[in-house]
Parts: C-alpha cells; sequence; structure tokens
C-alpha cells in the first residue's frame, strides 16, 4: 500500500501541478504502519519532493488525535 502511495505522490511532486504536498505519511491513521523494506522509496520520495521545490505540510493534528506526534513523523 504505501509503495503505490508514494509513487503516487512522487508523480504529483513531478507533476508541477502542485506547490505544497500534504497528509504524507496519513496510511497510519487508519492503521497501515510501513515495515523498514520501504525507507528507500520513503527516501526517494523526500528527494523527489526536494527536487521539485515543493513545501511539505507538517500537520500537527496527531497529538489530539491519539497518534502522539506530527504527521508526518519524524522517522
Amino acid at each position: 500500500m504505501y509503495e503505490e502511495y508514494l509513487l503516487t505522490t512522487q508523480a504529483a511532486a513531478r507533476s508541477g501541478a502542485y506547490d505544497i504536498l500534504g497528509h504524507l505519511d496519513c496510511l497510519r491513521t487508519r492503521g497501515h504502519l510501513p515495515d523498514l523494506g520501504i525507507t528507500p522509496r520513503l527516501e526517494e520520495t523526500v528527494r523527489v519532493i526536494a527536487d521539485s521545490s515543493m513545501a511539505a505540510e507538517l500537520n500537527t493534528s496527531g497529538w489530539h488525535k491519539g497518534l502522539g506526534e506530527p504527521s508526518p513523523r519524524e522517522e
């Protein structure tokens, strides 16, 4: 699930149609936790976003929705 989500996020970043990307790890709010095998794809996605000069949202709602951390989380 994360693989498809991250590839779609990369496509959005490369498209040039957006100025900001949000909810980069929103799948975890529905109980979908990534395994460490996704780390290279996640790092690639962050590079694609950085190369596109897009802003990335830091959503603080996780603190009051029971996650105890922002989204995306630091890791």
